[in-house]
């Protein structure tokens, strides 16, 4: 019988019997009662499931990394008793600078801070778009720091400014973790200001140095602020000589007004003849009264309100030297030239502007006809065009270094003599000196090729291969370049025939190392040999590799040894070995390298039990194993290097922590112990409660918002509809039943 009609038709006409009948009666009754059971448990369910969706439990966090303040969620009295009472990691420094006080954090308010109202967020992890606040934090936009998108927040009632940028923010704290969250403002409006008076400046008719006897007039400027126009001020002019003791009678202007609101102006012209040479100072005091009391105002004899005058002597010009840095060439030579004169003297004003003329003169024998001029008992002529520089307003021409002078370029060997004459710009001519006389040689011209440098571009790399260019340049005189050889170091060598001056050559090194390139400059003629004919190039490979591993010491192999727990489940309790290693395969070792692992996310879920020679640090809530500073050697062999190695030993948590990961830092309690060395990461999955496993794999799935606790909550209402009209289809089947039966009762009473 398949169904309710084949049962029907059969007891009709007597092909079932009425025990039959009886027996499938109580199966459906039967069936009808575990079908409204069931039902009324999925209505349930619904309801259960349609709260959680809109009432969600909020978990318990377990303390984050990331946290600026470890040890939440707070409330405003726990974070400000935190932050004050116990300082954790320096945090105390984060609101000094930010000038957030136990007061302010007491008046802030209670609100809520949300994406997409211009939050900053501070933290101890780099997140995304993040940038370093300062060392160990890191400050981003809440869009992509934060995983919810509103926190419950201290929010502060008054703007704050950064002390290291000058940034005025309004503020808050997220009570979850104590990160501190910003948003830019505009500073508040300044204080009003009180009156006060300052010194100016104080100007003067000449600026100095003045001959004796010169008379120089001084005016004083005062300023004010807040001031009203019936406000004046008090001036005296003191002038001191270099041992401070007063050279005139003091000066005094009373009741000075302003010449404009704000600006007082002595009205009289202060006039001191200096009849004594010396340096002076003389100073602009300014008095103003409060009250029927006098005081100085800010900056009085100081700054712009003290010169200095130095009284001098009449001066006189002279010329002092003429240098030539080379003074024996070969032939053609063009000499470099400088010309210095000097101010002796100390009465009256310098000449500004000044007239160099050099003169080029050839040796000639004694007796010569035409005008000679006679040195070091060597007979000279002038032989060439003077060269005159006309209006030099310095004491050394040029003011830096030397001139060439190509119109005094010689062709021809011979001994030469350059003389530097030099006129003041009133025309008075210096008197002749000999450290103005400057003879050189030049010497017959021969023939010559040179290798003047070998570069490589770039000359250093961590890694091979390596492909460098190198570009070797050359010099002629009197003859010409055959070819450059070249030889890279490395067992390879090239020749590039050319008579130009440079040559460039790629190469490729295939292993790491120190070689020295050189290439040799060969010349079409034989017979001239090189002064330098070849050029060297130092090329390093510092090749440095690192790696990681992570062995499971419980879960052995079928000969009894470690298995590897990169990418294997780890159970509670097994034993975890975790070993970075560093290798030198370029031409140096690596000195004094620093072993350093942050494990925080490790201890998450183990605990050490062998540090393998290491100590544990803790900076900013985060840990480190650190090992002393040890020498890498090069390797022998550069395709299997050896390592340098440190190893430790951690023990899986028995029981495994279920702590949920916080919105603020979702790399946390995530199901697996990661770790990083170098760019060489190891995970090892960890075999936790279905809850907690469900909830890292939700953090995997992608992101579709209230979607699917929708979908689901739509099934089980659908699920419940079904069975209830499928309830009331049994029910009208076993009175049918029963009417069959001649209305006796089928469910076994």
């Amino acid at each position: 019988m398949s169904n309710f009609r084949d049962i029907v038709t059969n007891f009709s006409i007597g092909a079932i019997s009425k025990n039959k009948v009886v027996f499938y009666a109580k199966r459906l009754s039967k069936e009808t009662a575990t079908r409204r059971l069931a039902s009324v448990l999925m209505i349930g369910l619904l309801i259960f499931q349609f709260f959680t969706f809109l009432v969600p439990p909020k978990p318990s966090y377990a303390s984050s990394p990331g946290d600026l303040v470890s040890g939440g969620p707070f409330s405003k009295a726990s974070i400000i008793s935190t932050v004050w009472d116990q300082n954790p990691g320096g945090i105390q420094q984060v609101f000094g600078r930010l000038q957030i006080t136990r007061e302010k954090m007491n008046a802030a308010g209670v609100g809520s801070a949300c994406k997409g109202q211009g939050w900053q967020s501070m933290g101890r992890f780099n997140a995304p778009n993040s940038y370093q606040w300062q060392p160990g934090i890191w400050m981003g936009p809440a869009e992509s720091r934060w995983q919810q998108n509103c926190f419950t927040s201290l929010i502060g009632n008054e703007k704050i400014q950064d002390t290291d940028t000058g940034t005025w923010y309004e503020w808050g704290v997220i009570l979850d973790c104590g990160n501190i969250i910003l948003r830019e403002t505009t500073p508040p409006p300044p204080p009003p200001a009180e009156k006060s008076f300052s010194c100016a400046t104080l100007n003067y008719t000449v600026p100095g140095p003045v001959p004796v006897g010169a008379e120089v007039g001084y005016r004083g400027y005062a300023s004010g602020t807040n001031v009203s126009g019936g406000d004046l001020v008090d001036m005296a002019y003191g002038v001191y000589d270099s041992n401070n003791n007063l050279a005139f009678p003091l000066q005094a202007a009373n009741g000075v007004g302003q010449e404009s609101p704000g600006n007082f102006v002595d009205g009289t012209l202060r006039v001191f003849k200096f009849d004594k040479p010396g340096t002076y100072t003389i100073k602009l005091v300014v008095f103003y009264d409060v009250g029927g009391t006098k005081y100085f105002a800010a900056g009085s004899g100081a700054g712009n309100c003290s010169r200095q005058l130095t009284v001098q002597q009449p001066r006189t010009l002279v010329c002092k030297d003429l240098s030539m840095p080379v003074t024996t060439a070969q032939a053609p030579f063009t000499p470099k030239l400088a010309g210095e004169s000097a101010i002796v003297g100390d009465i009256g004003t310098a000449p500004t502007g000044k007239v160099y003329t050099y003169l080029l003169l050839k040796e000639v024998p004694k007796g010569t006809s035409g005008p000679v001029v006679p040195f070091n008992n060597t007979y000279y002529q002038e032989t060439a065009p003077r060269i005159v520089h006309d209006n030099v307003n310095a004491l050394r021409d040029p003011a830096s270094g030397y001139f060439d002078a190509p119109t005094f370029k010689r062709d021809v060997a011979g001994n030469y003599l350059v003389i530097l004459r030099v006129t003041s710009n009133t025309g008075v001519a210096a008197p002749e000196n000999t450290d103005c006389f400057q003879p050189f040689t030049v010497t017959p011209q021969p023939k010559d090729f040179t290798c003047l440098k070998l570069t490589a571009n770039p000359d250093k790399a961590d890694k091979v291969p390596f492909e460098t260019t190198f570009t070797a340049k050359a010099s002629v005189l009197n003859t010409s370049i055959k070819e450059y050889q070249f030889d890279y170091g490395d067992g390879k060598k090239e020749v590039v025939a050319t008579d130009k001056l440079e040559a460039v050559k790629k190469h490729t090194y295939a292993s790491g190392g120190k070689y020295t390139a050189k290439v040799t400059v060969v010349g079409t003629d034989s017979a001239v040999k090189s002064s330098k004919p070849s050029c060297t190039q130092e090329i390093s490979i510092e090749e440095v590799k690192y790696a990681k591993k992570v062995q499971n010491n419980t879960i052995l192999t079928t000969d009894n040894k470690p298995t590897d727990a990169n990418g294997q489940v780890a159970r509670p309790g097994d034993k975890i070995t975790y070993t970075i290693g560093i290798a030198s395969i370029g031409a140096s070792p690596v000195k004094g390298f620093i072993f350093r692992d942050n494990i925080s996310d490790i201890l998450q879920y183990a605990d050490m039990v062998d540090a393998g020679g290491g100590k544990l640090v803790t900076e900013n809530n985060q840990t480190f194993i650190e090992w002393p500073p040890v020498d890498v050697p090069v390797s022998i062999k550069q395709d299997a290097p050896t390592y340098v190695v440190k190893s430790f030993t951690v023990q899986v948590k028995n029981p495994l922590p279920t702590n949920a990961s916080k919105p603020t830092d979702p790399y946390n309690y995530n199901c697996s112990m990661e770790d990083e060395f170098f760019g060489n990461i190891v995970a090892t999955p960890l075999s936790v409660n279905p809850a907690k496993r469900l909830e890292c794999m939700a953090k995997e799935l992608p992101k579709t918002g209230a979607g699917i606790p929708i979908a689901f909550i739509g099934f089980f209402a659908a699920t419940s509809l079904y069975l209830f009209f499928r309830n009331r289809l049994l029910k009208r089947e076993i009175q049918l039943v029963e009417t069959l039966n001649d209305g006796a009762s089928t469910n076994g009473q």
